[in-house]
């Protein structure tokens, strides 16, 4: 999934936080969940990835 060409971003970008919170193995999780907010920052605002990435 890219978060750069969809036509509805901000729901892709909740998809995505809904399926990193199902990593079970918590490092694994904490690092993709850490790569996807340095991501999503060039994108949108920190309010919104604070409240999707909130662990």
């Amino acid at each position: 999934m890219t978060l750069a060409r969809s036509e509805s971003p901000t729901n892709l970008l909740t998809q995505v936080a809904a399926a990193v919170d199902m990593i079970e193995e918590t490092d694994e999780r904490q690092n993709i969940s850490a790569c996807i907010r340095v991501l999503a920052g060039l994108r949108f605002e920190k309010s919104l990835i604070t409240q999707l990435f909130s662990e």
